[in-house]
């Protein structure tokens, strides 16, 4: 699709369409990440391990659909699967709602794999436009609508277990989002001619390094926040099911805070200053988790790390925007997406099995010196990439 800049009405329909579309989309989904590690450890009786493995079977999914089939189909190929999955993933709301033991295994994994079909070329169509500042502005809108989705979604949860008190009546009440995301999908937009370049051209662009380890340092705390905090909130902390999701809306509501700042401000030619400031709040935000004794503390961690959630995924998609011009972006943002999948992968079996033999707050803990670690990798390609210059970046 051919992005129309100075057609201001063509424009804004555009970004409004895929900001909905994003919204349905993701807080359906972290609904899904959020609350099906505690239906399988309060309703199936799962292990912590086992519901370790059960979201990492969600990532496993993502990771494969997302490397293996997004970043190679042809454009209009991809547009039909795309279409298709968000009818298919309705489908599995459905499912999940009557899921036993066994079903809610392979509803898992399903929901999964489309995720890794939707939400790389929501990511694509939000950076299609050609001038810079529109298109930066277009990516940190598509980031709100990410946290917003991430805000309303736990305070409707919240409100449909205050009423119903069972954990499978979120999957049914959500339905309605991926109707209505599956109606808006044939009005995505997708490029209209792509290049794949080789992978190795992706590990040697200093911005997706930058972009990549920013991710890492942020997703691995936050797939233990969204797999584990929930069930120490209810267990230890002994906050009721629709307090427990109250804290994910305080979590996604700072989270919210800073993406609507980062779209309302001009983009920056220099990002270093935003990665620093993503770094410490992580560093921080954990230790002060690693420490919670009581619920108030605890919701004191969640907020503080919920600016860094805000800020690591948008500052990372800038620097994509910023490495590839748009013909090879979509390989970008599929391998970009899929190596954080592999991060869904790993981090909830090694969370559920830290946490079944040390406890929460110790697991919490041992995460500090691979997030310092990783910090000191994004500020050393973060100098380099600066001083290098946007424009020497583009290949």
């Amino acid at each position: 699709m051919d992005l129309e800049e100075t057609n201001f009405r063509k424009v804004a329909v555009y970004i409004i369409i895929m900001m909905i579309i994003t919204i349905l989309l993701r807080s359906s989904n972290n609904m899904i990440q959020t609350t099906v590690p505690t239906l399988s450890n309060h309703i199936f009786n799962y292990t912590q391990f086992e519901v370790g493995l059960l979201s990492a079977l969600f990532g496993l999914a993502s990771f494969l659909t997302t490397a293996l089939l997004n970043a190679r189909l042809e454009v209009h190929v991809r547009r039909a699967v795309f279409m298709v999955s968000n009818i298919i993933y309705t489908i599995s709301l459905f499912l999940f709602y009557v899921s036993g033991p066994l079903l809610l295994w392979v509803n898992t994994a399903l929901s999964g794999a489309l995720l890794g079909l939707l939400m790389p070329n929501i990511i694509t169509a939000a950076g299609l436009f050609k001038d810079r500042n529109l298109r930066e502005r277009s990516v940190a809108l598509y980031t709100t609508a990410l946290s917003i989705s991430l805000v309303l979604g736990p305070y409707y949860e919240h409100l449909i277990l205050s009423i119903f008190n069972d954990l499978r009546y979120p999957f049914l009440f959500f339905a309605p989002f991926g109707i209505l995301a599956s109606i808006l999908s044939p009005f995505i937009p997708f490029p209209e001619s792509e290049q794949s370049p080789k992978v190795r051209r992706f590990s040697s662009n200093r911005g997706f390094r930058v972009a990549v380890l920013l991710n890492l340092a942020y997703n691995i705390p936050f797939i233990f926040i969204t797999v584990f905090s929930g069930i120490y909130a209810h267990n230890v902390l002994k906050a009721p099911y629709s307090g427990v999701y109250l804290l994910y809306a305080v979590f996604f509501t700072t989270s919210f805070i800073s993406r609507i700042s980062m779209s309302v401000r001009k983009p920056s030619e220099r990002l270093t200053f935003l990665v620093y400031l993503t770094l410490a709040l992580t560093v921080g935000g954990i230790a002060i988790m690693a420490l919670s004794y009581s619920l108030v503390i605890f919701a004191i961690a969640m907020a503080i790390l919920g600016f860094p959630h805000g800020l690591s995924f948008p500052v990372s998609l800038i620097h994509i925007t910023r490495s590839y011009p748009s013909e090879t972006r979509n390989s970008a943002n599929s391998y970009f997406f899929s190596i954080m999948m592999i991060v869904l992968i790993a981090g909830p079996v090694l969370g559920g099995f830290m946490i079944e033999n040390i406890g929460y707050r110790s697991a919490f803990a041992i995460l500090l010196p691979a997030i310092i670690l990783i910090s000191f990798l994004v500020v050393t390609n973060e100098k380099i990439f600066s001083g290098e210059g946007v424009a020497t970046q583009i290949q």
